[in-house]
């Protein structure tokens, strides 16, 4: 019988050779107010949870009751999304710019202008962060299957707990992910920090600041444009937190 397949093989020498599960891939379509607004590469679940947080980063909705109704078909990886008076003028005005970093998509044109300080209420220290960031090796259960894949986590602060943890293909995903939870769930995301396997890119930081989440972790490190962005809005971000010689800069 061939080495690779043997019954015997451990999952470690099964993954080493290429015999896992590939990471699915879908496109979703998110409709708004009958209007195809964005077509997104992503895992196949959670569907509701990335809309609602990708319109609310977006700057088109600012709280949950802003939606009127939502409708997920996931058979045909579809969200339709209503919207009240209010936020459907935002949509009017909507102008998004495409991108093409590795996250791909189309952002808001004026997201990065005006962006206003954030403050942190919580005092942090780096055993702190390691301690909370150990907890994602429990919750990546995808990636421990095939790899290829992120995880995100909302920690409240004050309570040092882990609120919800989300994996996606996409590591921006993720974030719209965590967030979409928060606003279903009337989380003031204002307490948590964002914890994240994924590189901490602008995009990152920008829907991190829209939500007024002051503090991203991450277990590798950060781009010069979210250092910058940090450097304007009071942000912290800390970078390769469990490591010997962790990243972390307050400003």
């Amino acid at each position: 019988m061939p080495e690779s397949r043997r019954p015997d093989m451990t999952r470690r020498e099964r993954k080493n050779i290429g015999l896992v599960p590939l990471p699915e891939e879908t496109i979703l379509r998110l409709t708004v107010n009958g209007r195809t607004l964005a077509q997104m590469s992503c895992s196949p679940f959670d569907f509701g949870e990335l809309a609602v947080g990708w319109l609310f980063h977006q700057g088109i909705v600012n709280e949950l009751p802003e939606i009127e109704g939502y409708q997920v078909d996931a058979s045909h990886a579809c969200v339709k999304v209503w919207l009240n008076a209010t936020a459907s003028e935002r949509l009017d005005d909507y102008t998004p710019i495409h991108v093409s970093a590795c996250a791909g998509g189309v952002a808001n044109a004026n997201r990065f202008d005006d962006l206003a300080p954030v403050q942190r209420d919580y005092e942090l220290d780096v055993e702190r962060l390691r301690s909370l960031m150990r907890q994602i090796f429990e919750r990546e259960t995808l990636f421990r299957e095939h790899g290829g894949i992120h995880c995100s986590m909302l920690a409240d602060m004050e309570k040092e707990m882990i609120l919800v943890s989300r994996e996606d293909i996409g590591r921006g995903n993720t974030v719209d992910k965590v967030t979409g939870w928060g606003l279903f769930n009337g989380i003031d995301l204002r307490h948590t920090a964002l914890f994240t396997t994924g590189r901490i890119s602008s995009e990152m930081t920008i829907k991190a600041h829209r939500a007024r989440i002051a503090t991203i972790v991450s277990l590798t490190t950060f781009t010069s444009k979210a250092y910058e962005i940090a450097a304007k809005t009071g942000m912290t971000l800390a970078g390769h937190v469990l490591k010997p010689h962790p990243i972390l800069i307050h400003f």
